[in-house]
């Protein structure tokens, strides 16, 4: 009787062991498939912080396009996939399988097929994404009225795809609000690009919310961003009150201390200082007391951003005015052969980095070589960064584009580090000897540039 007991204590303590083995879950996702005519990777990222470089995966291809991997998550979240052709939405569980198949020249019209788990909800995600509308509001010039017909169209299509989705109630909650956020944020832009400061009484009351909900902007992304534009915007109207009172006002240079002062709640100010930080650091004319304002004023116990923060304020302290400049070497030159910065030495040179993906680039293209004509001595220099070598020299010769036209590899990538180039167009004006004039100039589109090249002795 008493050996009975025991086998029985002990399978019973079995079955319990193996069914809370069975019951605990892992703290990754298997993610695989097949991606047709794609490249050789594909980026996953964080949907809620595209800028959050710990949240990003590098996923390798086969010659065959075929791929797995491990993806290791704490908790389920809405992640971005990108082949460098198309992106799309994609919801990762914990413990969860999931295989994507698709040819990326097919990607709008046939989708992907998915299998494994989760397959309704992912498929909402990807109609979301190839059912997208884009619109460029710099080119519009459409009054508000029907600005906002077509973006409460969007909105309508969008709730209607929700609807008829399978997706869970709590995912069906959360997107509901955030294609509302979405909407006002995209209204919002609008206003904001074309200075229409005195909005019509529906966007203005659409508008009318409250910019400090924590727990909503830990929550959506869309309700995020429009708070950055909403910040953005009192940043600059103050900037516009405090020059006119002082016309040497900076709001690179203040622009950390004011967040704080505009901003209540200290986990959204933490996190709009974080984002803003390194801007406002590249762009002040005195590092030290920016740098400083950072220390006083984010609160924030992010050691990985209080670490990012020091290690730019270290990098753009090195790009002083009379400082020599980063070199690079042997770059390719559209002309043929290879160029290094020194080959320039004896001449002001202006560098301008842009790439042909880059819209903004193309439109300083005009005013650029307006300057290339205007000033004979100075060489123009322009760096094509993180592009396509091909795309490089077709766009040269159907822009017409004049100066010294130079092509950066990935593998030659010290230079832009050590200028902490991180988004472009971005222009630098060095000196004869070799020494940096300006590390970060005006657009050639700027007057200011001029006044610049004037007050250095450029004719």
């Amino acid at each position: 009787m008493h050996k009975k007991h025991i086998c029985i204590s002990l399978i019973t303590l079995i079955l319990v062991f193996n069914y809370s083995c069975h019951q605990q879950k892992s703290d990754y996702v298997i993610l695989s498939g097949t991606i047709k005519n794609g490249n050789k990777t594909i980026e996953l990222r964080s949907h809620y912080d595209t800028t959050d470089k710990t949240k990003r995966k590098i996923i390798h291809l086969d010659k065959n396009g075929d791929f797995q991997d491990t993806i290791y998550i704490q908790k389920e979240e809405l992640y971005v996939v990108s082949d460098k052709t198309n992106m799309f939405e994609f919801h990762l569980t914990p413990s969860k399988k999931y295989i994507i198949e698709y040819d990326t020249k097919k990607f709008k019209n046939e989708g992907i097929t998915l299998k494994g788990d989760d397959i309704d909800i992912n498929e909402y995600y990807i109609d979301k994404t190839r059912g997208m509308v884009f619109y460029d509001f710099n080119e519009s010039g459409k009054p508000e009225k029907e600005i906002r017909s077509f973006l409460n169209n969007v909105k309508e299509k969008q709730l209607n795809r929700l609807n008829i989705s399978k997706l869970p109630s709590s995912l069906k909650e959360h997107e509901e609000a955030s294609i509302k956020f979405e909407y006002l944020r995209y209204l919002s832009l609008y206003l904001r690009v074309n200075e229409i400061n005195t909005p019509s009484i529906e966007s203005k009351n659409e508008l009318d919310i409250d910019y400090l909900n924590e727990e909503e902007y830990k929550k959506y992304q869309s309700y995020k961003y429009l708070l950055h534009d909403y910040y953005h915007d009192q940043l600059n109207q103050k900037a516009k009150v405090n020059q006119k009172l002082n016309s040497s006002y900076s709001l690179y240079q203040n622009g950390i201390k004011e967040l704080a002062l505009i901003i209540p709640n200290d986990y959204i100010k933490n996190d709009l200082i974080a984002h803003n930080a390194s801007f406002f650091l590249l762009n002040s004319e005195d590092i030290e007391s920016c740098y400083s304002d950072f220390k006083k004023y984010y609160t924030g116990n992010d050691t990985i951003i209080k670490s990012k923060i020091l290690d730019s304020y270290y990098r753009y302290a090195k790009l002083k005015k009379g400082t020599p400049s980063p070199k690079f070497t042997n770059f390719k030159n559209n002309n043929g052969g290879e160029n290094s910065l020194n080959d320039y030495k004896g001449a002001y040179v202006f560098i301008d980095i842009w790439a042909t993906w880059c819209g903004n680039c193309y439109g300083e293209m005009p005013y650029l070589k307006k300057l290339e004509q205007e000033y004979k001595d100075v060489v123009f220099l322009s760096i094509a960064w993180k592009d396509d070598e091909s795309k490089w020299r077709k766009i040269i010769k159907k822009e017409s584009l004049t100066g010294v036209q130079l092509f950066a590899t990935k593998e030659d990538n010290s230079f832009f580090e050590e200028y902490a180039v991180n988004g472009i167009p971005r222009y630098i004006l060095i000196d004869p000897e070799g020494n940096i004039v300006d590390h970060n100039t005006p657009r050639p589109s700027d007057d200011k540039l001029k006044t610049l090249f004037k007050d250095v002795g450029i004719d």
